[in-house]
């Protein structure tokens, strides 16, 4: 029997039969074949396609998707086009229904769509926060077994991580480690590691050299890559099957994509690069780093590269000594944190920079500082986990003399979130002289609009608000 669960391809009928004559016996057996092409309902695009899309910055939008299905039959179909994150979150789904053969696919542009993503009031909405979107696409015809999938059902990568290792091994570079995990009964056939800077450019300057393939373990792999602005970068892992027996098509098939993010702060001096200290050298970091332009400022002035106005730096350590960090405390001008945490500590120093030694320091020690951003869980807390109150590490900043400091009341929902709050604070403290209460106010909105009510973590401004950094960096 002949049926939409079949896969497209050539088949062989032979059939068989005999008869008998009255009164003269049995005739045969008679044998004759014929070969049956099958062509079910397939869906084509391009998989390795990706959306991207910035509302601040159509030229840099790449928004369209085309598609086509195929099949023997005339039909009504069925088709749903689902958006996603390459984070890994679902976005909307957009349904349309033809008749086949009448119209065989077609290009869908999603502006429209991205541009009145959040209703805030009847009439008035909110864009699609900017990122790197990508996409599923299923037909559906006479039946519900009668349809077909971009994607892959044989495999999936299950997480995918991303981390800056090291800045200034060479002028605006860095290497990042990505790390992945597959789901499949077999290796996959093909494995890419890209990488992705704020302007969706493929910023690769040495690649991952042959990602493993293997599926249930957890891979690391190392690239470097151009940091030539600040802002969010994305590695982004693909994968596809082993498997072309698991769909009617005889295809090996690509998963969803799925990536891993970090930021580059777009107001601060690395205080150490490339195990060169320069946290009291501001021209030796500058020769670093190199020149960083800012997309959003469109300018040198809140790159993360230079001068601090009035001479006064900002610093971020990667992978610092507890030295480090407390040196970086008491001399620059903006420190910034983003790791583990908890209200009476900074965990990711070595050792832990903890809420005693900043008491211990002399009253007005971190007078020079400005802003302190501790992107951790419960930095800011004010009660622990019985209810009782307790005294924490960014009021303690701000008691030693710092003019402001934003910590997290509560924990965020996952690192991604965090990471994504820091990202909009940089954004804002250093467009059009937000200040820092306004900054995390417009970021905390934009954190849990993507993300959902209450996952943020509860953003604290502890101190002098009216605090602004722009233009955060000019270069000399």
């Amino acid at each position: 029997m002949m049926g939409f669960a079949m896969h497209n391809t050539a088949y062989r009928v032979t059939v068989q039969w005999r008869y008998s004559v009255y009164m003269k016996g049995p005739r045969g057996p008679f044998q004759t074949s014929t070969t049956i092409n099958v062509q079910n309902l397939v869906v084509t695009s391009d998989p390795r396609k990706l959306i991207k899309w910035d509302p601040d910055h159509p030229e840099l939008c790449d928004t369209t998707i085309s598609y086509s299905f195929q099949c023997a039959q005339r039909k009504q179909v069925t088709v749903k086009l689902t958006i996603y994150s390459v984070e890994g979150w679902k976005v909307m789904e957009l349904d349309s229904t033809f008749i086949y053969p009448d119209k065989s696919g077609d290009i869908v542009d999603l502006t429209p769509f991205f541009l009145t993503y959040i209703p805030i009031i009847p009439g008035d909405f909110l864009p699609l926060p900017k990122g790197i979107y990508t996409f599923d696409i299923k037909v559906t015809g006479a039946a519900p077994y009668d349809q077909d999938s971009l994607r892959s059902n044989a495999i999936t990568i299950v997480d995918a991580d991303a981390e800056l290792k090291k800045i200034g091994l060479a002028p605006r570079t860095g290497v990042i480690k990505g790390d992945y995990c597959l789901c499949s009964n077999k290796e996959a056939n093909q494995v890419f590691v890209l990488f992705y800077d704020p302007t969706f450019r493929q910023a690769i300057i040495y690649p991952a050299i042959y990602p493993p393939r293997q599926p249930g373990a957890r891979h690391e792999v190392f690239l470097t890559g151009h940091l030539d602005y600040a802002g969010e970068y994305w590695v982004l892992v693909e994968a596809q099957d082993n498997h072309p027996e698991s769909n009617k098509a005889h295809e090996r098939r690509w998963a969803l994509p799925l990536a891993g993010t970090f930021v580059v702060p777009s107001c601060t001096n690395f205080g150490f690069v490339a195990d060169v200290d320069t946290s009291s050298d501001a021209e030796n970091a500058y020769n670093q780093l190199g020149e960083i332009w800012d997309l959003y400022a469109e300018d040198f002035l809140s790159c993360y590269s230079g001068f601090y106005p009035l001479g006064k730096r900002g610093g971020v350590i990667i992978n610092g000594t507890w030295q480090q960090g407390m040196t970086a405390l008491q001399e620059d001008a903006i420190f910034s944190y983003t790791h583990h945490g908890y209200y009476y500590w900074l965990p990711q120093f070595s050792p832990p920079i903890l809420i005693e030694h900043i008491q211990s320091l002399p009253e007005g020690a971190l007078s020079q500082l400005l802003l302190a951003v501790l992107s951790g869980c419960k930095t800011a807390a004010e009660k622990d986990e019985l209810g009782n109150p307790v005294y924490n590490i960014t009021q303690a900043i701000v008691d030693k003399g710092a003019k402001v400091a934003v910590g997290f009341t509560r924990s965020p929902h996952s690192f991604q979130i965090m990471i994504y709050f820091n990202k909009q604070l940089w954004y804002y403290l250093t467009k059009n002289g937000n200040n820092v209460t306004a900054a995390v106010y417009y970021s905390k909105e934009d954190t849990e609009a993507r993300y959902g009510k209450d996952t943020s973590g509860d953003p604290n401004r502890i101190g002098d608000g009216r605090t602004t950094l722009y233009p955060a960096r000019w270069a000399p």
